[in-house]
């Protein structure tokens, strides 16, 4: 009895949103949980989240990642939508690194 990934993420875009957009693409289905930003200090102060951050995928064995461009490429590779072919990949790869840049400019 398989149970959808949990995304765990604030109401809004930010990191979260190449992750449901890629779950969508890839036809996965996911349950979107979003916290406040006082149930995220709340969970931190817990120690709920691996590294005190979100977004966090909860798998159906109850495996917790963090890192938002570990938990796009899981579902990549789910939905089948990085490319077998390493040179191809590679290019995937650069447009999501290229991504992660221009966030950091924000």
């Amino acid at each position: 009895n398989n149970m959808a990934p949990k995304l765990i993420y604030f109401p809004i875009g930010g990191r979260a949103a190449p992750l449901r957009n890629a779950f969508k693409l890839g036809k996965i289905e996911f349950e979107d949980v979003h916290v406040t930003f006082d149930e995220f200090k709340a969970a931190k102060a817990a120690g709920e989240y691996t590294f005190g951050a979100v977004p966090v995928l909860i798998l159906d064995d109850g495996t917790q990642v963090t890192q938002s461009n570990a938990i796009l490429n899981w579902i990549g590779r789910q939905a089948g939508l990085i490319p077998s072919d390493a040179k191809e990949a590679l290019f995937v790869d650069e447009v999501v690194c290229s991504i992660e840049d221009s966030y950091n400019l924000i």
